[in-house]
């Protein structure tokens, strides 16, 4: 694969699959407490944070390989906050139309939507990869998530009932 276009892959993959594990980690976590507005601010913070900590990350991470002009650099921290910030939005905005439980699924099945679209991107980038094998991994991935966040909520919930 020609570098400029790995080096873009890279941040974009990053950046939506970062954006998809940690916002419904987030989302599925909060949820256990059944407090909508904990999980609306809850994941706006987080995504919009995380965002930006994961673009500046990036460019460290980039720059640590000194193989990347500072104008590469960039491009690719930009990539990787744009694709985390659209792929919030896309998880985020059930929470604002749908009721709590239904939103959660909805988010829910728009990020492993995307993950199988990533998948298949990943996967067609790099031909030794199988779709058939890449697409399993990465759904065991956001279901493991997803189950660890649920318990951690509940965990949360259970351990600071009073001030909930």
């Amino acid at each position: 694969m020609h570098n400029k276009k790995k080096s873009a892959m890279e941040g974009i993959s990053f950046g939506v699959s970062n954006a998809i594990i940690g916002i419904l980690g987030v989302l599925i976590g909060l949820a256990a407490t059944g407090v909508r507005p904990f999980v609306e601010i809850g994941v706006i913070i987080f995504g919009v944070c995380n965002s930006m900590a994961d673009a500046a990350s990036m460019y460290i991470s980039e720059e640590s390989e000194y193989q990347h002009s500072k104008k590469e650099l960039i491009k690719i921290s930009l990539e990787t906050f744009v694709a985390e910030f659209l792929t919030l939005i896309l998880i985020a905005l059930p929470l604002f139309i749908f009721e709590l439980n239904v939103a959660i699924f909805v988010s829910f099945g728009i990020g492993v939507i995307l993950f199988l679209i990533l998948g298949y991107f990943v996967a067609d980038g790099d031909k030794k990869l199988k779709l058939k094998h890449v697409f399993p991994r990465y759904l065991l991935l956001i279901a493991i998530v997803a189950i660890v966040s649920y318990f951690v909520g509940l965990f949360a919930v259970r351990f600071f009932s009073g001030v909930i």
